[in-house]
């Protein structure tokens, strides 16, 4: 691939790549994401029999990156999450009230069911939608939809204070 050739699919997908990654991420990590796509389209330089090929591959390396920026992301939130447990003794008690909430929030989705489980850290965790998800279990979207329904509706009575579980979702995003 020549420059010209690259600048041309550079300038062609520059923003739809990095409008796809907003999808996934914040977008100031999509404009870093569409950046790394373009980055291994240079040192792969993959040859494809037509724009279609090219295209799809282009969509699918911007979607592996975000979902490997996300898993990286969640990690690091966990990291910090049990950080903030070691410094707690020196910060406000606030520290100590989230970390309260945190282990109160892990300890009931351990309770449930584990396609509630399921369903739940790819909807939250994960952060995959309906769709994505009752594709990947090969289930409806309204038994997916009904299956967070029944998980939410299990982890109010568990955590049974209605401003908890919005909190639980403020944690996990």
């Amino acid at each position: 691939m020549t420059i010209e050739e690259f600048n041309i699919i550079f300038k062609a997908y520059r923003y739809k790549l990095y409008r796809y990654a907003c999808q996934f991420v914040q977008q100031f990590d999509a404009e870093e994401i569409a950046s790394r796509t373009f980055i291994k389209l240079w040192e792969k330089q993959p040859h494809f029999n037509n724009t279609t090929a090219l295209n799809e591959w282009l969509y699918l390396v911007t979607k592996n990156h975000c979902l490997d920026f996300i898993k990286v992301s969640s990690r690091k939130r966990l990291t910090d999450i049990e950080g903030l447990e070691i410094e707690a003794e020196n910060n406000i008690p606030l520290i100590e009230l989230e970390n309260e909430v945190i282990q109160a929030i892990v300890k009931a989705i351990s309770k449930l069911s584990p396609q509630q489980k399921q369903v739940f850290e790819l909807k939250y965790f994960h952060q995959y939608s309906v769709g994505e998800i009752s594709k990947q279990l090969h289930l409806s979207p309204q038994t997916i939809s009904n299956i967070l329904y029944s998980a939410m509706t299990k982890l109010r009575g568990i955590l049974k204070h209605p401003s908890l579980i919005t909190i639980t979702c403020l944690f996990i995003y």
